[in-house]
């Protein structure tokens, strides 16, 4: 189980120009990971996490609000640090508010991902949104936006180019709970991918370059209790489909990267949150694969064969 208890400092000012508003969190704790490589593997590792961001808001015309945000975290593990990692995101998006049921947007940024003892899979996704809020009804909001992608890999031949279209429903409820309900669809090109086919009776790379479609659904559950904290639960189901395949022992795995995964997690923040509270987040995922067989100890395929399928918690 994917533990997190997190410490968090809010600092926050008012800028005196164009009504604007800065602010800011960091934030420290300990994260507990029973899989820290992320597969059917046993390792378990106690490492330290480390979090900031910082936001600007402002008002420079009627209804027009620039805002920008930078966020930097850090986790890091003692023994089994393959998994160590750091990430910097950076983005900036300017509203406009046109009548009481509308508002139209745009933004685009980058986010950064490192692992320092995994080079070769460091990579930089770079971004740009448009999107739209409705508020059809009292405490009722829907967002439904476009986001245009690339992501580039350094030193590993992943690199692709894509977009996904979104939708997402957030409701207030009785009783002081808060629904979100969201979907993704998304499609994926990788220029550096090619398919394998048959050729002469051995498998060789074709010219279809690899294709992934991969869709979302979430659902989450929010309340705050007074003088307690928030408590939140979500569940999120990901299909990703693939034309990609890959050759083991001589032979083509046809749906080799398809998989569906399932996470259900919990969030607990402790107080009033204006200015210091305590996190606690725990999460379990399941990854079933569709044509990736599993392998055991030996490096070998089980007989009989058993598609992989990764569990997190």
């Amino acid at each position: 189980m994917k533990l997190g208890f997190i410490l968090l400092l809010f600092v926050s000012g008012i800028v005196t120009f164009a009504e604007a508003k800065v602010s800011g969190r960091i934030g420290t704790g300990i994260v507990s990971d029973s899989n820290i490589y992320k597969d059917s593997s046993e390792f378990s590792d106690l490492g330290l996490g480390l979090n900031f961001n910082l936001n600007y808001y402002a008002k420079i015309f009627e209804n027009t609000y620039p805002r920008f945000g930078y966020s930097f975290s850090v986790v890091s593990f003692p023994d089994y640090n393959l998994e160590n990692q750091n990430t910097h995101f950076l983005n900036g998006s300017i509203r406009q508010r046109l009548g009481g049921f509308l508002t139209v947007g745009a933004g685009s940024g980058f986010y950064s991902f490192n692992l320092p003892n995994s080079a070769k899979y460091n990579s930089t996704v770079f971004f740009a949104n448009q999107f739209l809020k409705l508020y059809p009804f009292y405490y009722t909001e829907l967002e439904v936006g476009y986001i245009n992608k690339k992501t580039k890999y350094p030193d590993y031949d992943l690199d692709y180019s894509g977009n996904d279209f979104y939708a997402e429903l957030k409701q207030d409820l009785p009783i002081g709970f808060n629904m979100g309900i969201g979907a993704t669809f998304g499609k994926r090109d990788y220029n550096e991918r090619y398919v394998y086919g048959i050729s002469g009776g051995s498998p060789v790379k074709t010219s279809t370059k690899r294709e992934d479609t991969e869709n979302r659904f979430s659902v989450g559950l929010k309340r705050y209790v007074f003088t307690v904290g928030t408590v939140e639960f979500g569940y999120t189901n990901t299909v990703l489909d693939s034309n990609d395949n890959e050759v083991k022992d001589g032979k083509i795995l046809q749906d080799y990267w398809n998989y569906k995964s399932s996470i259900v997690n919990f969030v607990f923040k402790t107080g009033s949150q204006k200015n210091l509270y305590l996190e606690f987040y725990a999460h379990y995922q399941n990854k079933d694969f569709d044509g990736w067989y599993a392998r055991g100890s030996d490096e070998k395929f089980l007989s009989p064969y058993e598609f992989r399928s990764d569990k997190q918690q």
